[in-house]
């Protein structure tokens, strides 16, 4: 599955993502795509989503781990992350990733963050 196919996107000097937003039995879930378009190497990806109130206040987070635990350079990999109540539309949501990237050498621990609201 390809990064560019999914209804929301985001697009980073590291990352693609990509993903699709629906409630089911009263939870949010979160099906999304990660590609990794800067290092050699990526481990250990982390996925964390917090929805926020009209404050900026995390309400909720929830986190998914990316698998495989390695992704090189070009690979995509799926993610899921599942609020355990509805997300209500246009909600504010505060995506974060983390990993190390390596090119070979010693890794980089990174972890970036960017916002997005709930269609």
């Amino acid at each position: 599955m390809q990064p560019d196919i999914l209804s929301l996107q985001h697009s980073d000097f590291d990352v693609k993502m990509s993903w699709d937003m629906n409630t089911i039995d009263g939870k949010t879930v979160i099906d999304g795509v990660i590609q990794n378009i800067r290092y050699a190497m990526m481990e250990d990806i982390e996925i964390w989503v917090a929805l926020l109130d009209s404050n900026g206040k995390t309400v909720k987070r929830a986190v998914d781990l990316v698998m495989p635990l390695r992704l090189d350079m070009n690979e995509v990999a799926t993610f899921r992350v599942i609020f355990p109540l509805v997300v209500p539309h246009g909600a504010k949501l505060l995506f974060s990733y983390k990993y190390d990237g390596s090119d070979g050498g010693d890794s980089t621990k990174w972890r970036q963050s960017f916002e997005s609201y709930a269609p």
